[in-house]
C-alpha cells in the first residue's frame, strides 16, 4: 500500500479549499444583475451570430461579444464558445402525428 505523505496530503487539501473559495466567488458573481443581465446579453449575441450572414454585423456582434465576454470573466463566469447554439435539443414540440390514410 502506497501512503500518501503529509505534503501530498496538505496539497489535496489546499486545492480542495481554494475549489470551494472559487465556487463561493462565482456564486457571488451570479447573484450580481449587473453580471447576470450581461451574461444574458452574451446569450442573446450568440443567437444573432447565428443568425446573421452579413459580414459587418458579425464582426460587429463579435466585437461586442468580446467585451462583455471578458467583463463576466472577471466575475467568475465561463463565457461559452461565440456562435455556440444556446438553444438544447429536446424532445420535439407538439403531438405525434398520425400517419395520412390513402
Amino acid at each position: 500500500m502506497n501512503r500518501r505523505s503529509t505534503d501530498q496530503i496538505v496539497a489535496d487539501l489546499q486545492a480542495k479549499i481554494a475549489d470551494v473559495q472559487a465556487r463561493a466567488a462565482r456564486k457571488v458573481a451570479r447573484q450580481d444583475p449587473a453580471v447576470r443581465h450581461t451574461a444574458g446579453a452574451v446569450k442573446l449575441l450568440d443567437k444573432a451570430l447565428n443568425a446573421t450572414t452579413d459580414g459587418v454585423a458579425r464582426k460587429t456582434i463579435e466585437e461586442a461579444r468580446q467585451s462583455l465576454g471578458a467583463y463576466i470573466s472577471t466575475h467568475g463566469w465561463k463565457v461559452p464558445v461565440a456562435g455556440a447554439t444556446t438553444v438544447e435539443a429536446g424532445k420535439p414540440k407538439g403531438g405525434r402525428r398520425k400517419a395520412a390514410v390513402a
